[in-house]
């Protein structure tokens, strides 16, 4: 899964400030082997 985000206050209002974990809704983590997070910066 690839999320776009409109800037980092977005990304934080929905992960909360711990924005390097992965979060997963409840309904997608039966179709979870496994997950990461990368975060770029388009300059």
């Amino acid at each position: 899964m690839i999320s776009i985000w409109q800037d980092e206050a977005a990304l934080r209002k929905f992960v909360g400030d711990n924005y390097t974990r992965a979060v997963i809704p409840p309904v997608m983590e039966q179709h979870m082997a496994a997950c990461w997070v990368h975060h770029y910066e388009i300059m």
